[in-house]
């Protein structure tokens, strides 16, 4: 991938403390990166959501579903076709992916369906609205003060009873846990994205976020090197 052509960048970021965040990056980045995650949607419903039954049974014809950091749109569209008459919505802060997951949902002729946006999560504004809230590799993303504002906004968001999915690494609690495959990705993710100014976080900090915006995790797996966590409004 090309997040190899920033390293050269990298001992002027460290002298400087400065960064470069992902939406700074190039269209051709995002297609590429787009490009590189579009399977997980497939792998979350294939071989992760049978191991998740609270959740898939929310997976029925009118709820409502939100993507966050939805990206080119492969969530939201693979979900929509997988499970007809759920609703889903994908919110994203850049605009190269906004208009690519449009193109996609206006191409799998789900306009009825699906939809996306350019929003931040953390502007995130409507009350109950969503029975499933899902992240495919987003939570890492978030700017680390943000992540509080972000998991609250999202709390608010979803209706009582109302799940947030979390599908995304782990960085290794532990230096034994750092020597371990498949948890020794995580910090390498780390590496890759550590002038973007992204933070992966340990499980027990996803937790805490959780629990500080009043969800409860309910459900928990591992697929690979990803943490899977769902966490519920009461």
């Amino acid at each position: 991938m090309t997040v190899g052509a920033d390293y050269k960048d990298y001992p002027r970021h460290f002298r400087a403390g400065t960064g470069k965040p992902y939406q700074e990056h190039t269209e051709s980045f995002m297609v590429e990166v787009a490009e590189a995650t579009k399977s997980l949607p497939r792998i979350f419903i294939d071989f992760v959501l049978p191991r998740l039954p609270a959740l898939a049974a929310k997976l029925k014809p009118g709820a409502n579903l939100l993507d966050v950091g939805c990206g080119g749109g492969w969530a939201v569209v693979q979900i929509a076709q997988r499970f007809p008459g759920v609703h889903c919505v994908g919110i994203d802060i850049e605009p190269y992916s906004i208009a690519a997951a449009r193109k996609l949902i206006i191409e799998n002729r789900l306009t009825d369906f699906c939809d996306a946006r350019m929003e931040s999560v953390t502007r995130l504004d409507e009350p109950g609205a969503y029975d499933i809230v899902t992240s495919f590799l987003t939570v890492h993303e978030i700017a680390p003060r943000a992540k509080p504002a972000a998991f609250a906004a999202i709390a608010k968001a979803l209706t009582p009873g109302g799940s947030f999915l979390i599908f995304d690494e782990a960085y290794p609690e532990t230096d034994e846990d750092l020597r371990k495959m498949p948890q020794r990705f995580a910090a390498l993710a780390q590496w890759y994205e550590l002038t973007w100014g992204n933070r992966v976080n340990t499980r027990t900090e996803l937790v805490k976020l959780c629990e500080d915006a009043g969800l409860t995790v309910t459900e928990e797996t591992e697929f690979s090197r990803f943490h899977i966590l769902v966490a519920t409004k009461s």
